[in-house]
């Protein structure tokens, strides 16, 4: 996580100039070591946390071009890009190469990612990730709009992958 600024720290430039400088000195590190155990680091925007450092897509995006290190890649999670870019087709086709990792849930509230209560249209998305040919994991991270904590919502999607 690249963490947040404190509440009551007043954001020059010369202080987001800073936190970037050790976030990408911390990156490399980060890189070269997980590189030895051939292992590929995550970084992802969050957009709901107050003052927290990396909260848009295409801020990361900038970090990990600075950053030029291929172990580390993008989780791109689609409640907090949705939040604070939408066009979320087009960013996952532009940045497939970047993308190490995508997170589910439904917007505005964070629930289970289906098509009926919310902005995003699943079934469009999922049928964009085959027809890219998108071969990574999609993980979920939501909160159930109601009681039941199966996996129902999952049913129509399954026969696609």
């Amino acid at each position: 996580m690249a963490g947040q600024y404190p509440d009551d720290m007043e954001l020059t430039d010369e202080i987001i100039q800073s936190h970037h400088e050790t976030y990408i000195s911390n990156l490399k590190y980060t890189s070269a070591r997980l590189e030895l155990e051939n292992i590929t680091g995550l970084i992802e925007p969050i957009s709901t946390l107050p003052n927290y450092f990396l909260s848009k897509t295409d801020q990361a995006l900038e970090i990990l071009k600075e950053l030029d290190c291929p172990n580390i890649r993008l989780q791109l999670d689609l409640f907090h890009h949705q939040r604070t870019h939408g066009n979320i087709t087009e960013t996952i086709t532009a940045n497939l190469d970047k993308i190490g990792h995508i997170q589910i849930s439904q917007v505005p509230d964070r629930n289970e990612p289906n098509d009926n209560n919310g902005e995003l249209n699943f079934n469009y998305i999922f049928n964009h990730l085959l027809t890219i040919g998108y071969k990574g994991w999609i993980g979920c991270e939501y909160i159930p709009s109601d009681s039941t904590t199966d996996l129902s919502w999952l049913e129509p999607y399954l026969a696609k992958v």
